[in-house]
C-alpha cells in the first residue's frame, strides 16, 4: 500500500502541473495570515490523506499558513474530523478556540 500512495502522490503533483483550472484568487495569502486554520480533508487512504493535504497546499503555496489540520485518516465522522482538528490548533495555541473563529477549509462539499 505504500508503494501505491508514494505513486499516488506522484500522479497528484503530475495532476496539479497540468490542471488549467488550478488558482488561487489574489490575495488569498494576506488573509490567512490573520487566521487561525484548520484545513480537513475527509477522503483518506490508509492514514494518508495528511500527506495528499500538505501536495495540494504547497502546491498553491499556501502549506505556511496551514499548521494543523484533521483528515478523513483522523475518524469515519467527519464532525470527528473538525473536532480533532481544533484540539490540533488548540494545542499548537496553547489556548480553547470559540466556534465562531473556526475557518473549514475542506475538498469535499
Amino acid at each position: 500500500m505504500e508503494t501505491i500512495f508514494t505513486r499516488y502522490l506522484d500522479c497528484l503533483r503530475e495532476e496539479l502541473a497540468t490542471a488549467a483550472e488550478f488558482r488561487v484568487l489574489p490575495g488569498c495569502g494576506n488573509f490567512w495570515i490573520s487566521t487561525v486554520c484548520i484545513r480537513t480533508f475527509c477522503s483518506d487512504w490508509h492514514g494518508q490523506s495528511g500527506k495528499s493535504a500538505r501536495v495540494k497546499l504547497e502546491y498553491a503555496g499556501l502549506f505556511e499558513y496551514f499548521r494543523c489540520g484533521g483528515y478523513g485518516s483522523d475518524a469515519q465522522e467527519r464532525a470527528e474530523v473538525l473536532r480533532t482538528g481544533v484540539r490540533r490548533a488548540e494545542a499548537l495555541l496553547g489556548a480553547s478556540i470559540p466556534p465562531e473563529r473556526v475557518v473549514i477549509i475542506g475538498d469535499r462539499p
